[in-house]
């Protein structure tokens, strides 16, 4: 079967290689690509979304995210299957690499977000992960730091990545209006607030309380020689991410 199997890159054009797999903070990548660690994206250029073969009960305690979206996406073993418009299938296979301790990289459907076209992915491997927003249109893939969160009206989401695995932990603002995503890092670090001499980690799971405004109610930031729990506020002000101290 042919297949469009191109090499990932990112946008200034560096090829992605396991040496610098931890120093990006997003990518975007055409239809038909290897991805970090050896995974494979690839568009079917002779096969329909009806022709799919479905093997796998959908809906899954690893992969619920089947069954609600089971007229557009689906599992045969380790591969992924997602429905491209115009019926044409994109699938995404698990062969890249397992370590000596048996940890192999996974890809996991999370959501579907139908206002803004985008699949969003989970990808495991071990203590590193990551999420991929995957275009409905074409396939094209953007890298972001954890599983974005979208604000009540689509306009931006948040990816916050607390695990030191991945460097430290990054957070990521995506301005959806764009297409593809605008992503923007984050600052986090002592130049935060006056108030901390330094940020820890933002914890995971943000919560949107409008448009504009996302809080982290789990943060760990240094204070007086010690740490403590913090709740910060990041406002988002013209399309840039502002914390509040």
């Amino acid at each position: 079967m042919r297949a469009i199997c191109l090499l990932a890159m990112l946008v200034t054009g560096v090829v992605i290689t396991k040496t610098s797999i931890a120093q990006l903070t997003g990518y975007t990548a055409p239809a038909g690509q290897t991805l970090p660690w050896g995974s494979t994206v690839v568009v079917s250029l002779d096969e329909a979304w009806k022709d799919v073969r479905r093997s796998a009960q959908p809906g899954s305690d690893t992969e619920p995210a089947l069954a609600k979206f089971s007229n557009r996406a689906s599992r045969e073993g380790s591969v992924l299957y997602l429905r491209l418009e115009g019926d044409r299938v994109l699938k995404i296979f698990n062969e890249g690499v397992c370590d000596g301790f048996a940890t192999c990289l996974h890809h996991y459907l999370r959501d579907w977000w139908p206002r803004l076209h985008y699949y969003v992915v989970e990808f495991t491997h071990g203590e590193n992960g990551w999420a991929y927003l995957i275009r409905e249109s074409d396939g094209l893939v953007v890298r972001v730091a954890h599983m974005p969160v979208l604000s009540p009206d689509g306009r931006y989401a948040i990816a916050s990545d607390p695990s030191v695995a991945n460097g430290g932990g990054q957070t990521q603002l995506l301005d959806m209006q764009t297409d593809p995503p605008t992503v923007r890092p984050v600052a986090i670090g002592a130049s935060l607030c006056a108030a901390h001499a330094g940020l820890i980690t933002l914890g995971p799971d943000p919560v949107w309380l409008g448009n504009t405004q996302v809080v982290f109610n789990s943060a760990d930031v240094l204070f007086n020689g010690g740490t403590r729990k913090a709740r910060l506020t990041l406002r988002i002000v013209d399309g840039k991410p502002e914390w509040e101290c």
